[in-house]
């Protein structure tokens, strides 16, 4: 044990994979900020690991740590961010402590339960301690947890949490195990059955994990304490569940919830491949299995839950045939997930945790199955070393240390991926460690199926004979009896931390403050000075504020009422068709948590004609059109009544090719948009973008420089080769918001779209001035800013002035807005 934690110490610090890190990382500083966990398209997981890292944000902004503090903006990982499997904030070594420890103990209490399933079946103390030793010195067990950061070893503790209360006749908290692991990852929901059967029939279990001649007389007979089993475990499942569905929705809206979870399993990009059949398409002539995954991947998804269910079903008719033993369940479980990873079209080798103990467990009490326990072992790991490279998870050790630079880390993977392409071999050269280790893997998973059906066909027959520290049955069932309340103790304590996070983070977020409170105390000006005086109430998640100011054109008036336009007919520019709908639940939950009084609600063809037939409206209304497209229906007809709409104050936030009719200008020299065949993230940061955290940074079709300075127009997100991610263009009295990417609905930029709205950085007519000041480090004590702006020489009598108070933060929120006029 010592030799297992020292281990994970020494790695925990300056590793991490960042891809998945800065979204856990995103997740802490929600709750540290005090928002709820799908308030923002980020952590699209079902909510318990949510839960725990929110509570975890707010404990250690308790203890004196800002947000700031957990991790480490670095530019270097920019040429790594477009593979989309990086991210440019690096978790600081003491975030990564905190994590991983949560994590450390989830591996403890996974490698004592397993101890205590292995104990219980076999009687054997020899046994038990060499289960421990293989789930807590399991090399994949270390790498997931202590460099990888992943949670996938929560769902191992519910599954082997859940069979050893099953063992040992505590039905409620099986029930409550098992709703923690779906709360978790939704796989164990599949052997709720199983239990349930198992608790219902409620027959003895023989000695040794042997059957007993009643089971074998009377496989169906349903006895009292048979029902009273099935109730409690139901009661434990729906309890448990209840208490984490309420952990949402108290801080989070269901709408937020629905979106931000189902969005990654019903529209997200369809992808094939990892340890299941169809990561053989890496071999040629083998390439239609990927093409059938991702052409559609609704029937490849079926069919796998179609096997998976038959396998359930086929499960519960062995039991009826053969009767319920210990052994039988485990087998059963274990037959269930492997049919899972072989049909699921994607199965990441993370995934494969899920099952290890288990797989321990039927290794131990079978004397089998020795190749699958090494495959699962050591296949992930080369799986992951081989893609990107070791240096892969070296980030923390570049950006907080000087061992190594971020720049070095980054060429590095660079070089690394850059000698793998090319070769003739039988696969893709780029993914031979890959084909090769998944090769490997479905032979062990077509192994550990193959020993799983033949226990609960009765063909595989345990080694019963008595080995060096093998205790008779006497022996057996005192050692179980004093064993047993230490390891469901232990159990108890980490579903029930689990538990108590959610509710921490639930109402604790729910009700506290959710951000420093900001008022304009005081606004003097005189020829083209501005003083103004900020009074900040800062909470204990803030060390710093960002004061920026830039000049408005003077009709701007402020949004009140925000459209966002909805037509599933109409063409789309690649954006995923429930992404609108998306877009109004989280653009609402964002104005709610900047405290802003916006309405925002969903428009359809019909309304969207009728709004634009009363130009009279348009002042301080927005109408946002993610796809692209006008109304499939109206034969282009919007574009010439949005044109009046524009000009009466309206504004327009686009994502796509503009149609010619909408803005007013000479055919001959309207701009054209400059459209890309693939998507490219820009380099180069605007003014604009700086001062406010724009981070929508992607262009895949953009209007040219030169023809977005001829309109008159502004480049507010990040620039280069030509193009702007986000442009401003006047249209008369209104403004035209273009994105140059689509709004994908797991990165559709709300933050981005909300800050360029409310502060109406979409009217800008000048560059932005910015100051960031420090806070105190107690929350509570006010402060008043004072700040003495020079800005640019403008003539005329006066002109307007947004000034904007926000934490600079990647990670916190615009605090409050405020339109000045100054008099020149």
């Amino acid at each position: 044990m010592v030799v297992g934690l020292a281990v994970r110490l020494l790695l925990a610090p300056f590793t991490s994979w960042e891809k998945d890190a800065s979204v856990w990382l995103q997740a802490a500083a929600s709750g540290a900020y005090h928002i709820g966990l799908y308030a923002r398209p980020v952590f699209s997981y079902p909510p318990l690991f949510g839960s725990i890292l929110q509570t975890l944000g707010e404990v250690l902004v308790a203890v004196g740590l800002p947000v700031s503090s957990f991790s480490r903006f670095v530019p270097a990982v920019e040429p790594l961010v477009i593979h989309g499997r990086f991210s440019l904030y690096v978790t600081s070594p003491l975030f990564n402590v905190a994590l991983k420890s949560i994590l450390f103990s989830f591996d403890f209490g996974t490698s004592i339960l397993t101890a205590a399933v292995v104990r219980e079946l076999t009687g054997d103390h020899r046994l038990a301690r060499k289960a421990f030793l293989l789930v807590f010195l399991n090399p994949f067990v270390i790498f997931e947890s202590s460099v990888m950061a992943g949670f996938d070893i929560v769902v191992a503790f519910s599954l082997v949490l859940a069979l050893y209360c099953a063992v040992t006749r505590r039905w409620f908290w099986c029930g409550a195990a098992l709703a923690i692991g779906t709360a978790t990852k939704v796989a164990p929901v599949l052997l709720v059955p199983l239990a349930l059967l198992w608790a219902l029939l409620n027959h003895e279990v023989g000695e040794g994990g042997r059957e007993s001649p009643d089971t074998r007389r009377s496989p169906l007979k349903i006895r009292p304490e048979g029902l009273r089993g099935a109730l409690l475990l139901v009661v434990g499942f729906a309890a448990t569940g209840a208490i984490t569905a309420l952990s949402v929705f108290w801080s989070s809206s269901l709408g937020a919830t629905v979106q931000t979870v189902s969005a990654r399993y019903v529209n997200g990009a369809p992808a094939t491949g990892g340890f299941s059949l169809y990561g053989l398409d890496l071999f040629r002539g083998l390439q239609a299995l990927g093409r059938f995954a991702t052409a559609d991947a609704a029937p490849a998804h079926d069919i796998g839950l179609g096997i998976v269910g038959a396998v359930v079903v086929a499960t519960l008719v062995l039991f009826a045939r053969h009767g319920i033993t210990a052994r039988r369940i485990v087998a059963a479980s274990v037959a269930v997930l492997a049919v899972l990873y072989l049909t699921t079209p994607l199965v990441q080798p993370q995934y494969l945790l899920w099952v290890l103990p288990l797989l321990i467990v039927m290794h131990l009490s079978t004397r089998r199955l020795r190749l699958p326990l090494l495959v699962f072992s050591i296949a992930p790991i080369v799986v992951f070393l081989f893609a990107w490279g070791p240096a892969a998870v070296a980030f923390p050790l570049a950006a907080f240390t000087s061992v190594a630079s971020t720049t070095t880390i980054t060429s590095a993977i660079t070089s690394w991926a850059a000698n793998l392409a090319g070769g003739g071999f039988a696969v893709k050269a780029t993914a031979v460690p890959g084909a090769l280790m998944t090769t490997a893997v479905l032979i062990a998973e077509l192994d550990l199926l193959w020993a799983a059906f033949g226990t609960l066909l009765g063909r595989t027959v345990p080694d019963r004979r008595r080995s060096p520290g093998t205790m008779s049955n006497g022996e057996s069932r005192r050692a179980a009896s004093t064993s047993r309340p230490a390891a469901f103790r232990l159990g108890q304590v980490l579903a029930g931390a689990s538990l108590a996070a959610s509710l921490v983070a639930a109402f604790t977020i729910g009700t506290g403050k959710p951000v420093a409170s900001v008022r304009l105390e005081q606004a003097s000006t005189s020829a083209d000075e501005l003083s103004l005086a900020v009074g900040v109430v800062p909470s204990a998640a803030q060390s710093a504020v960002r004061m920026v100011a830039f000049r408005v054109r003077p009709e701007t008036v402020p949004l009140s009422r925000i459209f966002v336009f909805e037509d599933m007919a109409m063409r789309s520019t690649g954006t995923p068709a429930s992404a609108s709908a998306a877009l109004v639940t989280h653009l609402r939950d964002e104005l709610v948590v900047r405290r802003l009084p916006v309405s925002v609600r969903s428009i359809g063809p019909a309304q969207l004609h009728t709004m634009l037939l009363t130009p009279s409206s348009a002042a301080g209304t927005a109408v946002i059109d993610i796809a692209g497209a006008l109304p499939a229906s109206d034969g282009g007809k919007s574009a010439d009544l949005f044109r009046p709409w524009l000009s009466r104050g309206g504004v327009l936030v686009w994502s796509g090719e503009l149609p010619a009719g909408i803005v007013s200008c000479p055919r001959q020299s309207c701009p054209r948009i400059r459209r890309r065949s693939f998507q490219t993230a820009l380099p180069t940061p605007t003014p604009m973008s700086m001062a406010l955290g724009i981070s929508f940074r992607m262009a895949a079709f953009g209007l040219p420089d030169s023809s977005l300075t001829f309109m008159g127009g502004t480049a507010l997100g990040w620039s280069g080769r030509g193009v702007s991610s986000v442009s401003a263009i006047p249209a008369g009295r209104g403004e035209i918001l273009l994105f140059s990417s689509p709004m994908l609905e797991s990165d559709f930029g709300t933050e981005d779209l909300t800050a360029l709205l409310m502060t109406n950085a979409y009217a800008a007519s000048s560059g932005p001035i910015w100051t960031t000041k420090s806070l105190p480090s107690r929350a509570g004590r006010g402060v008043t800013i004072r700040w003495d702006l020079r800005l640019p020489a403008r003539v005329g009598r006066s002109s307007r002035v947004s000034v904007v108070v926000m934490d600079p933060d990647h990670f916190g929120i615009m605090l409050r807005s405020f339109l000045v006029t100054v008099r020149n």
